[in-house]
């Protein structure tokens, strides 16, 4: 058993450096014995812009897309794919054309021999009313509805424009606040394993790479954030195996 987690790369063109680190990982997992990769976990936000199903973020990621197509094909891999603020209502082609399981809430689930809660992260900050307030309309029917009848061109040029004001405002926040965000990432995964009763907690979203061991009970658990690609020389990835989990160089 192997699991792989990434998220909040944040890819904006198959030319750039990260889309071709990812790529090359993907590869790499590929040439693995058959059978190896168990599951990949894509936990939101993998690509700065994708809404619905439109052809042209298809076609834009088309060789990355082809890489997963692969290690399903070899590997039998299960494809989680949890939306995040940047990719959103993609289970008319993630679910439907890839096979993937596309989910918008938290979920946990027994993994080999762990129990393993994923989100993509953005409950964490329970402070952040402005986020939690926009969270509900980008989930609500109305926006599935513009996801799907509005062109992909149009959602290319106005998601563009809006993931770059968001970008700048997101990034001064959370330089001032990482150690805030750190104990909030600590925090939300002691509620989840009180409750779930998981050995990993694993999420995404506020860009503050962190992992930390506790104990509740007689499990030993750990809170993994998975950090973010933006600006980082050396991207991580997170591995799950049945001897436990650490993170790895893409």
């Amino acid at each position: 058993m192997q699991a792989y987690f990434i998220s909040d790369l944040h890819l904006k063109t198959m030319e750039e450096r990260n889309s071709q680190r990812l790529l090359r990982f993907l590869l790499s997992l590929w040439q693995l014995p058959q059978g190896s990769i168990t599951q990949l976990c894509l936990l939101g936000d993998i690509f700065d812009l994708w809404v619905g199903g439109h052809e042209i973020f298809v076609k834009r990621w088309n060789p990355i897309i082809k890489a997963i197509e692969s290690l399903v094909k070899k590997h039998h891999t299960q494809i989680f794919y949890f939306e995040g603020n940047h990719d959103v209502h993609i289970a008319d082609f993630w679910e439907k054309k890839m096979g993937a399981t596309v989910l918008t809430e938290p979920l946990t689930m027994p993994l080999g021999p762990w129990v393993i809660h994923m989100a993509h992260g953005d409950l964490i900050n329970k402070k952040d009313k402005a986020y939690l307030s926009y969270r509900k309309k980008i989930r609500s029917d109305f926006a599935h509805y513009l996801a799907h009848k509005l062109p992909g061109g149009w959602w290319d040029w106005f998601g563009t424009k809006m993931s770059e004001a968001s970008s700048k405002k997101s990034r001064a926040f959370r330089e001032g606040e990482k150690e805030n965000l750190r104990a909030m990432i600590r925090h939300y995964a002691k509620e989840v394993a009180q409750r779930d009763r998981c050995q990993f907690v694993i999420t995404g979203h506020v860009h503050v790479q962190d992992e930390f061991e506790f104990e509740v009970e007689t499990d030993i658990v750990k809170s993994v954030n998975l950090g973010t690609w933006i600006d980082n020389s050396k991207p991580l990835v997170y591995r799950i195996d049945e001897q436990g989990g650490s993170f790895i160089e893409a």
